[in-house]
């Protein structure tokens, strides 16, 4: 399964930090926080991934180049506290999505469709750090248990402080219940946080009516919601939004002081 990543963002509430340096550049805990992605990744076994870029997205291209390569998959794990693969190789290959301008969550997907293919992907937020274990994602496609006509499956977090409404809920439907997944809802009595990270088919975006240039994937998760196509899960781990200053500075200390090790 290939992986994509959405760094396309200008990053206006890290400002002035991103006036001259990209949001997935800006270092947290003495690496770029594009960095942490791209050893999860590479530690769950995906092997390309695709970046989309638009502002200072030069900048992405050439420090991180084609290829991402940990210096070893062991001492990659190791960091994260998961278990080794030895010596296997996890090399990364990278291409970009260069978009004109920054083209919204669903906007980027579409724009970026040649290179993803037909088959689902792993979709990353470029602005939040988790420990979430990509490799059950990639061990346990949507379909897995749920119907087929299911297009997508999302991961949900427990609303933080800056978003204490949430964004979905979860079905109560006994029968969509398997193996803790259950149906994605539309906002209820109990809500949750979606996290930035999915596997979503293309088909879910190809079968939406209202496609445009640029346009929000939480839009096409509502009309799947209405029918049924999306299934979710909520994750108790780390999950850290870094879209401001102050939850940079956050996460920077967090990770300085060990206590993600």
């Amino acid at each position: 399964m290939k992986a994509m990543i959405l760094a396309a963002g200008r990053g206006e509430r890290m400002q002035p930090l991103t006036n001259k340096t990209p949001k997935p550049l800006l270092k947290v805990g003495g690496r770029p926080l594009i960095e942490y992605h791209l050893h999860r990744l590479a530690r769950a076994g995906v092997k390309e991934v695709v970046i989309n870029i638009a502002y200072l997205g030069h900048q992405i291209r050439d420090y991180l180049g084609d290829s991402f390569s940990p210096d070893a998959c062991e001492s990659v794990t190791d960091h994260w506290g998961s278990e080794s693969l030895g010596n296997e190789p996890c090399r990364l290959a990278i291409s970009y999505s260069e978009e004109p301008e920054p083209l919204e969550t669903a906007g980027a997907i579409l724009h970026a469709l040649p290179l993803l293919g037909d088959s689902p992907f792993l979709l990353v937020n470029g602005d939040i750090w988790t420990d979430y274990p990509f490799e059950t994602l990639l061990n346990n496609q949507p379909y897995n248990g749920l119907e087929q006509q299911n297009l997508a499956h999302v991961v949900l977090v427990n609303n933080p402080e800056h978003n204490l409404e949430g964004d979905f809920s979860l079905s109560d439907n006994e029968a969509a219940i398997n193996n803790e997944r259950r149906l994605l809802n539309k906002r209820s009595e109990k809500n949750y946080t979606f996290s930035g990270i999915s596997v979503i088919n293309p088909k879910l975006l190809m079968d939406y009516p209202n496609k445009r240039e640029k346009f929000p994937l939480a839009e096409v998760l509502r009309f799947g919601i209405e029918h049924q196509q999306i299934s979710a899960e909520v994750y108790a781990g780390q999950w850290r939004d870094i879209g401001t200053v102050e939850r940079l500075k956050s996460l920077d200390s967090y990770l300085k002081d060990g206590l993600a090790q």
